[in-house]
């Protein structure tokens, strides 16, 4: 998909979302898909208002804002991009990183920061508060691991062990403001390749654009089972249906999908998890500043 008429659709969707939607709450997966606690957090007016914590460039907090996905090639898929995109805008995706310890070449030299990333949401009135909190809800549990840092670049030191992280997307009704679960994404064995912080480390990448040579790349694994368990009910299908092209004999009913056996797929896997068929799957990804809040 052409990456300027991304960001036009981007920027379409944002203005006309921010016309109907009052920013709600977070929400948890139940069985409505309906946000059953975690709701919005408005301490603004607090007098010790906790998010008025500075920058700290040694230990930067942030959020991703943009995030697209290079493998495989059907999760590049524009409809559900469109969908990921909408989620960034109006706080229906909120994936946070928090990297402690980073290097500033003189009292702080070995070479590794510690990563902690999980699903947050927002603090106050979003996207007005810059502030969050993680979700902390255990069937989308958040991770961490230490990442290489060389200067300004990121890189994943070899024999670290990899993490594995679900990160739900959400999407608000317009009318009832209720968020409902759209997909998650369940990532095995997850890295971050390669990066860049700018100068005050406020961002990694472009705002809204990882196509540059700043841009965050993770990479990791969907197993065909983790796969089939995620219906994308906006697409008519599972995630499997997508990854795979499998998508049955009624393409708008999700049931069927992946019910070939896997090697009569059109895509196939092409790598395991545990001795478990899984995808490779390469994203590029751009992250700003935020205060996040324990």
């Amino acid at each position: 998909m052409n990456r300027m008429r991304k960001i036009n659709i981007l920027l379409l969707n944002f203005a006309t979302t921010f016309a109907f939607i009052f920013w709600g709450g977070a929400c948890s997966d139940n069985s409505s898909n309906k946000d059953a606690s975690n709701d919005v957090l408005d301490i603004s007016q607090q007098e010790n208002n906790p998010c008025n914590i500075p920058h700290d460039p040694l230990n930067p907090a942030m959020r991703m804002n943009f995030f697209d996905t290079l493998l495989p090639a059907n999760l590049n898929n524009p409809t559900l991009e469109n969908l990921m995109i909408e989620g960034f805008y109006n706080g229906d995706f909120i994936w946070l990183l928090e990297m402690n310890g980073v290097d500033d070449g003189s009292t702080d030299t070995d070479g590794k920061f510690h990563l902690y990333t999980g699903s947050g949401i927002p603090v106050g009135s979003f996207p007005d508060s810059n502030c969050f909190r993680y979700r902390n809800d255990p069937r989308w549990p958040d991770a961490e691991a230490n990442v290489g840092i060389s200067g300004d670049d990121i890189s994943w030191i070899n024999g670290e062990p990899k993490i594995n992280i679900t990160v739900p997307v959400f999407k608000t009704d317009p009318v009832t403001h209720e968020q409902n679960l759209l997909l998650t994404l369940p990532l095995k064995d997850v890295v971050i390749s390669s990066g860049k912080f700018n100068a005050n480390r406020t961002a990694i990448g472009a705002e809204n654009n990882c196509a540059t040579a700043n841009g965050g790349v993770l990479e990791g694994m969907i197993t065909v089972e983790d796969a089939k368990n995620v219906v994308i009910q906006e697409m008519g299908l599972t995630l499997c249906g997508l990854l795979s092209g499998d998508k049955g004999t009624d393409t708008s009913n999700p049931s069927d999908d992946c019910a070939k056996p896997i090697s009569q797929w059109p895509q196939q896997p092409d790598g395991e998890v545990n001795g478990q068929p899984a995808f490779k799957m390469s994203a590029c990804f751009s992250a700003t500043s935020a205060v996040i809040i324990k």
